[in-house]
């Protein structure tokens, strides 16, 4: 494989079932990919694409609807949610995982898709090119502990936008985010 450009970064955030507290066989699944384009160049979002994933093991509890606001019937097939597998090739085919980096905040999701690839006989689908976005801020701001994603927004000055805990909103604002360490940390 050829190495990746940087001139366009995935911003990739994903959403799982969940339960508080979690009884010990609980698995927790994907059911939502969000995904942003980050133009470095421009340092602008210049294309973002959302799906819903149907689960198999585990279900959508009230304490998951509650954070996230999806619930069970927003992972139906009649509602366009794909099987895990199908919403791997619709993010490598729609994005082309393969040959770009990729963020996340933190290494949750990063961890997920490597857990759930592997448990459901599917190739991963990123190149080895990730960047913990989390980390990266802690670092280059000096701060002594990653923070969260929210407060990551406003440590900027900015408003977070949408509703937290959804995909495709936490990937345009970790995008947000990654806009302004890359304009107050480059090189003029």
């Amino acid at each position: 494989m050829a190495s990746a450009t940087l001139d366009k970064i995935l911003l990739i955030d994903l959403e799982a079932t969940c339960d508080e507290p979690k009884p010990a066989s609980f698995e927790s699944e994907i059911i939502e990919i969000g995904v942003a384009v980050l133009d470095t160049k421009k340092l602008e979002i210049v294309d973002s694409d959302y799906t819903f994933v149907t689960t198999y093991k585990s279900w959508v509890t009230p304490f998951c609807t509650k954070l996230t606001t999806i619930t069970a019937e927003d992972l139906t097939v009649a509602n366009g949610a794909r099987p895990f597998g199908d919403a791997i090739n619709w993010m490598r085919k729609r994005f082309g995982t393969k040959n770009k980096v990729w963020g996340s905040w933190g290494d949750y999701d990063r961890d997920m898709f490597f857990r759930q690839c592997k448990s459901f006989h599917i190739d991963y689908p990123f190149g080895p090119g990730h960047i913990n976005v989390k980390t990266q801020m802690a670092l280059l701001e000096g701060l002594n502990r990653g923070i969260g994603a929210k407060e990551a927004v406003e440590y900027y000055g900015l408003t977070w936008e949408g509703t937290h805990h959804r995909a495709i909103v936490d990937a345009k604002n970790i995008g947000r985010v990654m806009i302004e360490l890359l304009k107050k940390h480059r090189k003029p």
